[in-house]
This record gives C-alpha cells, sequence and structure tokens, in this order.
C-alpha cells in the first residue's frame, strides 16, 4: 500500500518563512507589475494574485496566461462586513479580515468574504503562489518504488542481507502558473531509510549502491554499503524463523523557483514509504 507522506502535505508543514513568501512593494513606480506578490498603496496593503479556474501546467518556469486577481484585507471591528474600515491594512496571520478580491475593478464573485488570513493561501478563486507551486507538487506523479534484498525472502543470521531501491527514483521538474504567479518544483533524490524488524535503520543513498544489489554473479568482490546482518532472529522458540517487515522510506527534497523566488532554493521533501516482507532464519544453535 502506498502511503504518501509530504512534509506537510498539510500547508502548515508547507509554510515557509513569511519573509520568503512575500515581496513587499516600496510604492515607487507602478506596484501592480503583473509579476504577483504582495505590496502596499498610498492607502492600505493588496495581494496581486491569479485566479484557480487559471491554474495550469506550463513548460517551464514564468507566467502564464490568465487573469491578474486584486485583493486586499479590510480590517474588521465587529463581525459583519458593515463594520469593516473604510481602507484595507496589512493583514496579519490568524486574524480575521474582510477580504475583497477583484479583476479589472470587478468584485470576483464570492467576495467580499470574512477570513481568518493564512499567509500560505487565499479564500475563493484566487490562488496565491503558495498554491500554484502545490497544484505543481500535485501534478507530479511519484511512483511506488520498488525495494529489494538479496537473499530476496529468507535472510540468515550472521549473513549479509543486501538492501537495494529499483524503479523510477528521478524525476524531471514541474512548472506550473496562474496568470501573473508561477512556480517551477524540482525533486532531487535525497536517500532511503530501511527499517529492519529489530528496530535497527540503515541509510543509504547512491554514494552507497542503494540501487543495486550485491550479487555473486556479478563478483565475489562485489561489495555495497547499503546491507545489514542479523545478529539474531529475535530470540524466537526452538530457532522459529522471524517473519516480519522491512520498512523503507525513500525521500525525495523538492525545490523550487516562484515568482516571488525566482532563484531556486529549498521548499521541503516528499516521502514514499513501503514494505519488504522478509523471513529471518538462524541455521545452527551454538554450543558451548
Amino acid at each position: 500500500m502506498r502511503l504518501c507522506v509530504l512534509a506537510a502535505v498539510a500547508l502548515v508543514a508547507l509554510t515557509v518563512p513569511a519573509e520568503a513568501q512575500v515581496l513587499i512593494d516600496s510604492g515607487i513606480g507602478d506596484p501592480m507589475n503583473e509579476e504577483g506578490g504582495t505590496g502596499k498603496t498610498d492607502d492600505g496593503f493588496y495581494v496581486t494574485a491569479g485566479h484557480v479556474l487559471d491554474r495550469r501546467r506550463t513548460s517551464g518556469p514564468g507566467p502564464g496566461p490568465g487573469r491578474v486577481v486584486r485583493c486586499e484585507y479590510w480590517e474588521v471591528h465587529g463581525s459583519s462586513f458593515a463594520e469593516a474600515s473604510p481602507y484595507s491594512v496589512e493583514p496579519r496571520p490568524g486574524e480575521l479580515y474582510e477580504l475583497r478580491c477583484s479583476v479589472d475593478d470587478a468584485m470576483l464573485p464570492g467576495y467580499p468574504t470574512l477570513v481568518i488570513h493564512d499567509p500560505a493561501a487565499i479564500t475563493g478563486p484566487a490562488v496565491s503562489t503558495d498554491e500554484v507551486a502545490l497544484f505543481a507538487y500535485r501534478s507530479m506523479a511519484f511512483e511506488d518504488p520498488a525495494p529489494v534484498t538479496n537473499p530476496t525472502t529468507v535472510q540468515i543470521v550472521g549473513i549479509p542481507t543486501w538492501l537495494a531501491v529499483t524503479g523510477r527514483l528521478d524525476y524531471p521538474s514541474l512548472s506550473a502558473a496562474a496568470g501573473p504567479v508561477w512556480a517551477t518544483v524540482r525533486p532531487e533524490l535525497r536517500d532511503v531509510v530501511f527499517t529492519m524488524p529489530t528496530g535497527d535503520t540503515v541509510r543509504c543513498d547512491r554514494d552507497s549502491d542503494m540501487t543495486l544489489v550485491w550479487s555473486p554473479a556479478v563478483g565475489a568482490d562485489r561489495t555495497s554499503d547499503c546491507s545489514y546482518t542479523f545478529l539474531a532472529n529475535g530470540d524466537q522458540p526452538d530457532l522459529a524463523p522471524l517473519r516480519a517487515d522491512i520498512i523503507a522510506v525513500t525521500t525525495w527534497d523538492l525545490f523550487r523557483q516562484t515568482n516571488l523566488q525566482p532563484v531556486e532554493h529549498w521548499w521541503t521533501i516528499h516521502r514514499e514509504t513501503t514494505t519488504i516482507p522478509v523471513t529471518v532464519r538462524e541455521l545452527q544453535a551454538v554450543i558451548n
């Protein structure tokens, strides 16, 4: 069974520091430069976004076709739109605001609305850079890694078990855009961590030959750092074999570039978890 774990597919873990998410305009020149982001006006604060219906994969980094959405957060003094302040304000995470989003000065359907401000998302049809990056990530089709061992099923106490992960491990970058906001996400294989039935862990990367299982057919002197030797079969009575699973967790680092940070930078991680059923057998007993 495939278990897909993004270090926070929940946006809480995807959130990066606020200064890395927003681009504050000084107010000099035209702040609506159609590059996306956020900026200040003389009387308040706005967010430049894309439209959710314009999200699409693109051939590379850069803005795509679509609408420029302007959103403003208005301070709320009570619990209704009538009690909002008469000008937009710079929002604080976790605070209640009236959100207004428009295209060409025409209010979008569903706005205004009362929201708790989340720097990583905009409620409604307007989408932020982070949301487009998440769209790009979710458009990636990660395959289940195929962990293998040698011996393939029965592991012998005292004899090395060679570990590897085969199948597709390298993926190209993927870009997406929604009007002025865009993001490119690139996976890079980090490692695979094998958790043995004993609770011990073995971490392997490309330097430890994690993609190739040792085999006598390729030479008796062949070695690999990606191996483990069982020292016991779990104190099974009468030397009965231990039947359990090796848990293999393959991890990719995800790097991204966006309209707010066009230089590629680390974003988060993606993990795939698979299991290898094994039997650990002790061939002989030690007699004192």
